[in-house]
């Protein structure tokens, strides 16, 4: 079945900029954090099929430090316990996109939203909630990520609408730094000059210098913008890492 036009257009739209500790920008298309390959937790309606990381497969409990933030640090102890993973991964940052999602879908008009189809909520009794980080790790909270490591949350059906009254599918994708590196803005051959250099003086005042962590912002709303039109890569998601103490 063919990709609906409501879900072409979200997923357009879902692109990251990442403002890096290194001062560097790193662009991530749709696809670029979605590949099956990446996915190291996927929480679905059938039970079979679930793939378990942070989420603790007994008790269905979420850790307290990855509840809540946009995007916080991946601790030491968040990897302890790494479910069904058969690859060693690191410290880095949670960027949690299911709590930004709505500023982006509360934007489109009613006779758009109303095309869109509602996600089903999981249905599991079984969910116990968030599980605290044990007093003896609290230490971690304090510590910097040696490396850009990204744990990427994103719902399942990004198209869809939701209530924040249920829970929703959603996976988790990992993205190593070493690959990061390869989707720096400047290395991109996605946009053209003039659109890199409008996107990274754009990203630059409005979450560098002002140190905002994280944005999502509508096509639409720049369509009249002097300095970023409408088809300009500012318009999807932002992370800014910077704003964690070194």
């Amino acid at each position: 079945m063919s990709d609906t036009p409501e879900k072409t257009a979200i997923e357009s739209m879902s692109d990251i900029f990442i403002l890096r500790s290194n001062g560097k920008i790193a662009h991530l298309n749709y696809e670029d954090y979605t590949k099956k390959e990446l996915i190291v937790e996927s929480i679905t309606k059938t039970e079979g099929k679930r793939k378990y990381f942070f989420c603790d497969k007994d008790d269905k409990s979420f850790p307290t430090n990855l509840t809540g933030p946009t995007i916080t640090k991946v601790i030491d102890w968040n990897l302890k316990l790494q479910g069904e993973s058969d690859v060693e991964k690191k410290p880095g940052y949670f960027i949690d996109l299911r709590r930004i999602t709505l500023n982006r879908l509360d934007l489109l008009e009613s006779s758009e939203a109303d095309k869109l189809k509602r996600d089903k909520e999981l249905c599991d009794s079984s969910l116990k909630g968030v599980r605290d980080v044990p007093y003896n790790k609290l230490y971690q909270l304090a510590q910097s990520p040696n490396e850009d490591n990204l744990y990427i949350a994103f719902y399942k059906h990004p198209e869809k609408v939701r209530t924040p009254y249920n829970a929703y599918s959603y996976c988790i994708s990992y993205i190593p730094a070493c690959v990061l590196d390869k989707h720096e803005l400047s290395k991109t051959h996605d946009f053209s000059k003039d659109v890199i250099e409008d996107t990274t003086a754009y990203l630059e005042s409005y979450y560098g210098q002002t140190r905002a962590q994280s944005g999502a912002i509508n096509p639409d709303d720049l369509v009249n913008n002097q300095q970023v039109d409408g088809g300009s890569a500012a318009a999807c998601y932002v992370a800014n890492l910077r704003t964690f103490k070194s």
